[in-house]
């Protein structure tokens, strides 16, 4: 019985031992940013989670590389003349054709799938488009720059290098031409433009419409690079090409400037006038007005008939008195 009240004691009995712990302070550092720089990383951060958004920034990037290479034996012996340059760089635009519509459903879907929750807070819509624009056109710009990097190595032509460089306003122009139209068909409200999908009626239709305007955006910038090339020699075709690029593309930012303008800072509101902002002394005036007015108002009222009295008949005046 001991043995067992006694293992029985120790099987139900617990030990409590209280001990001081020190806490330590926890430093927490805070990093200011940007909103656009903020935006740009939440992009990259979300696109990076999901592997069909992935694909959307490693595509763009590497599908120019891969249709070069495939094409690496005509490129290199076709090259040599300014017919195979000007076939070459259509050929180059054409793929840049259909990087901005990758791009744009890619980095605009993520605001429309639950990866993202700025739609529901008091964001800066421009600085939300701006910082999609930048991250759109830095990886078309990587993407365009690698391919003229890959072509020159592979034609051993400086002329390849200067021309494809030359041409990045015109493959930026296609991908903010989509943009736009993308904004202005899905995200038009009255007041302003947002870029989540708010009117999704005739979807389709809207899609097909921004196609056709990119479509007829190349065969117009490929026409006049064709003429360029047969008429002009090349230094021309790369000068006009270039003017033709930035042209666009400043006019697409100022239309881009136009749907997102810049939230202006509120001025400090004024009632407007010195009085209306003084009260003291603007009660002060008034009691001082009140008192001219009353004093003095009955008499400078009464000067004008003064000079009509002194000439009405004392006759007369007795008549009205009377």
């Amino acid at each position: 019985l001991r043995s067992a009240s006694r293992a029985l004691r120790t099987t139900i009995s617990a030990e409590i031992k209280i001990e001081k712990v020190e806490k330590k302070e926890t430093k927490v550092e805070v990093k200011v940013t940007s909103p656009v720089k903020a935006y740009i990383r939440k992009d990259l951060v979300s696109s990076t989670r999901d592997l069909q958004s992935f694909m959307f920034i490693f595509f763009p990037i590497f599908y120019p590389l891969i249709m070069i290479f495939t094409l690496q034996g005509p490129i290199i012996s076709e090259v040599t003349t300014i017919g195979g340059i000007s076939i070459l760089w259509s050929i180059v635009i054409g793929i840049n054709l259909f990087i901005p519509p990758m791009l744009i459903v890619g980095f605009l879907n993520i605001e429309e799938s639950g990866s993202s929750t700025i739609a529901s807070l008091p964001v800066s819509t421009r600085q939300q488009a701006k910082a999609k624009i930048i991250l759109m056109m830095t990886i078309q710009g990587i993407s365009l720059t690698f391919a003229t990097i890959v072509l020159t190595l592979l034609t051993n032509s400086i002329t390849v290098f200067i021309l494809f460089i030359t041409t990045l306003p015109i493959a930026w122009s296609f991908l903010l031409l989509m943009f736009v139209l993308k904004v202005f068909l899905f995200g038009k409200m009255k007041y302003k433009y947002i870029i989540e999908e708010l009117n999704k009626e005739h979807k389709i239709a809207k899609w097909i419409l921004m196609i056709l305007f990119l479509l007829g955006s190349y065969m117009t910038i490929l026409i006049s690079g064709i003429l360029l090339f047969i008429f002009y020699n090349i230094f021309t075709t790369v000068l006009v090409l270039m003017i033709i690029g930035i042209t666009s593309l400043s006019i697409l930012i100022f239309c881009f400037t136009r749907m997102f303008p810049k939230v202006e800072k509120m001025a400090v509101y004024k009632t407007g006038g010195f009085l209306r902002e003084h009260v003291n002394v603007g009660t002060l005036v008034i009691l001082i007005l009140s008192f001219i007015f009353t004093m003095f108002l009955p008499s400078i009222l009464a000067l004008p008939f003064l000079f009509i009295l002194n000439q009405v008949p004392f006759i007369v005046l007795i008549s009205v008195d009377f």
